[in-house]
């Protein structure tokens, strides 16, 4: 299984079920498709580089086909005037590439190879700031490769297949196949600074049923059909919780569980010739995973992060081989991130330890597949393994798109939490000036800097007044002046592609920008108006002409 899509979530150690936010949700938590910050393109390459090796009575055998190469593309985009979102993936989440000389190893594997590619596309509905949910359907495209000699060594036992191609056969099995699954997700946020996401991706049946099947050796020439018994690719549950620790700081643990038992044996009926097939046992069991990462923004262009994970394998001692040489591991996860106004560049690494087995079961002497033994593998087999992975990965954000969801209704929201703000015109109305707001229920006067972007790295900070009277307050609330809120942005860039938007519709759209837990929220606002009564107007035209079904009224 390769469960890391994008850089991100390969540096994060694919701990994202509940803290995901790009278009790889699509593949990590489709209910997560409405967190994210507009309309996306994500597109990720992946380098896999298997070091592998068995070793048997002083030889070695090494997996050649060592390097590996993945890429995936996901996309999303929030349909207007809904509460829906839409993504779209292709991705390849399971799939393995061994290669061995014909030396001692033949016997169990030669060539092993499954690829897949999974084509998704997804919906998340998100009814209120506190839920959401989603799911995808995949149409699945698999092609296997499996080859391996046959010791049919009737007479001695074993002996003469000691000798090349004196009493053994060859069997190499090709096809594709395309199948049907799906993938659903939720994910609840209690408050602002805490996510829990579910996610399951359902069994995927690929079915080689009409295998091309060459026979070589003492059994060949010869072409023939064969009947693959479905290979289950196995349902998956993760659980995850992710915690924002502070506007710069995030963590999430998942724990994931695989439901490999489903993959019982590994069978082939021959339409004809000289082979009825074989029948190959696996009894993988089911297994769980450990994941942990987090990221730290060090200011708004650059982010680092780090993940860890550590998982048991499914493959029993009886049944390891060196087509697959899994074991027990832990990965050692690092990457960065670097973001501009529409373009983010990510690069993750990822370190996978794997634990040395070694057992004493056969698979090397051929035994599971004919019974006969191969007597030039004996005693016990040491596997060691050891992979690295480099991804990268680049999105492109698209200038108009779905707004992040919105942080709170003011009405509903304390003073504190709204203040300060600071009000943002065009880059030519805009003059320093500094302003005394009054906020019902607040306990003090806040005096704010307004500011143009040219001069906000220079704004000063944010000074405390005295408590004000009950008369001054009265005398304030008199002076409220009432907007209409559109969207709310965790992004400046998408913010102003959409109060240009509203402008273009004849609206007098502008941007406040505040500040919440530490957390920037750029907000998109339209009027300046006296009265709530025109407030609750501006906002039925919003409603009804402009179709932005989000918006609420709000004072200044």
């Amino acid at each position: 299984m390769v469960p890391h899509q994008t850089a991100r979530g390969l540096s994060l150690g694919n701990a994202l079920t509940a803290g995901v936010n790009d278009p790889s949700a699509v593949y990590y938590n489709p209910a997560a498709l409405s967190e994210i910050d507009g309309s996306n393109l994500l597109v990720s390459g992946i380098y896999v580089n298997v070091i592998n090796s068995v070793q048997n009575s002083g030889r070695e055998a090494t997996n050649k086909h060592d390097d590996n190469f993945l890429a995936s593309v996901f996309a999303n985009y929030h349909i207007p005037g809904t509460d829906f979102t839409v993504g779209m993936g292709t991705y390849s989440p399971f799939g393995l590439a061994t290669t061995y000389d014909r030396d001692f190893t033949r016997f169990a594997a030669e060539r092993t190879e499954l690829k897949t590619i999974f084509v998704t596309p997804a919906l998340s509905w998100h009814p209120s700031k506190y839920l959401s949910v989603g799911g995808g359907v995949s149409f699945v495209h698999a092609s296997g490769l499996f080859s391996r000699s046959l010791c049919l060594d009737v007479f001695f036992g074993g002996l003469a297949c000691s000798i090349p191609s004196l009493a053994e056969g060859r069997v190499r099995v090709t096809d594709t196949a395309n199948a049907l699954t799906y993938n659903i997700g939720l994910l609840a946020k209690p408050t602002d600074t805490l996510k829990f996401g579910f996610s399951y991706r359902a069994r995927t049946d690929i079915r080689f049923d009409s295998a091309d099947v060459k026979l070589g050796g003492v059994v060949g020439p010869g072409r023939v059909r064969a009947d693959v018994r479905p290979i289950p690719l196995p349902p998956v549950i993760n659980v995850g919780a992710f915690w924002k620790i502070n506007p710069n700081w995030g963590a999430e643990f998942v724990y994931e569980y695989t439901r490999w038992s489903e993959f019982k044996s590994f069978n082939a009926t021959f339409s004809s010739g000289p082979l009825p097939g074989f029948s190959l046992p696996k009894n993988w069991k089911n297994i769980s995973t450990l994941r942990l990462g987090s990221y730290y923004t060090l200011n708004k262009n650059w982010e680092i992060r780090g993940g860890l994970a550590v998982e048991e394998t499914p493959i029993p001692n009886r049944d390891l081989n060196p087509s697959i040489p899994d074991a027990d591991k832990l990965t050692l996860n690092a990457g960065i991130g670097y973001a501009w106004d529409r373009v983010s560049v990510d690069l993750g690494y990822m370190a996978v330890f794997y634990k040395t087995r070694s057992v004493t079961n056969g698979e090397l002497e051929g035994l599971p597949a004919t019974g006969i033994p191969y007597l030039g593998a004996p005693g016990r087999d040491k596997y060691k393994t050891f992979n690295n992975f480099v991804a990268l990965s680049l999105t492109y954000h698209f200038p108009t798109g779905r707004p992040a969801p919105r942080v709170a209704n003011e009405d509903t929201k304390t003073a504190n939490d709204l203040r300060p703000e600071v009000v943002l015109s065009s880059p030519e109305s805009v003059k320093n000036a500094t302003v005394e707001e009054s906020v019902p229920g607040a306990k003090h006067l806040v005096t704010t800097q307004l500011v143009s972007p040219e001069v906000e790295k220079s704004t000063p900070e944010k000074t405390v007044a005295p408590p004000v009277t009950n008369e001054q307050m009265r005398v304030d609330k008199a002076k409220r002046v009432w907007a209409v809120q559109v969207h709310a942005f965790s992004r400046e860039i998408n913010a102003r592609d959409l109060a240009q938007e509203l402008k273009q519709k004849g609206f007098d759209a502008y941007i406040a920008m505040a500040s919440i837990k530490g957390q920037p929220w750029y907000r998109v606002r339209v009027g300046h108006l006296a009265t709530r009564t025109d407030a609750t107007e501006l906002q039925k035209v919003l409603w009804t002409k402009g179709k932005y079904n989000e918006v609420f009224i709000t004072d200044q």
